[in-house]
């Protein structure tokens, strides 16, 4: 144990640790999009349910980050 969090002061186990915390986030995220159970039955319609889920997660993030309000168009075209 003693072990494991010396080796957490390590900078690249904390870049590591870091990423992780984010994939996982993500992760959960597109679980709560209707990812935790395949909809359908076969690989191909599931990857399709998970690429529509990331689909729609992107999507929410562009809507978070502002990209369609219309001060940015108004600040680009300037």
């Amino acid at each position: 144990m003693a072990k494991a969090r010396a080796a957490q002061e390590d900078p690249a186990v904390k870049a590591l640790l870091r990423l992780r915390a984010k994939v996982e986030r993500k992760i959960a995220h597109l679980q709560h999009l209707g990812m935790r159970q395949a909809r359908y039955r076969g690989r191909r319609k599931t990857k399709l349910q998970a690429t529509l889920a990331a689909t729609v997660a992107n999507f929410n993030r562009i809507v978070v980050l502002g990209a369609f309000d219309g001060t940015r168009e108004a600040a680009c075209a300037a």
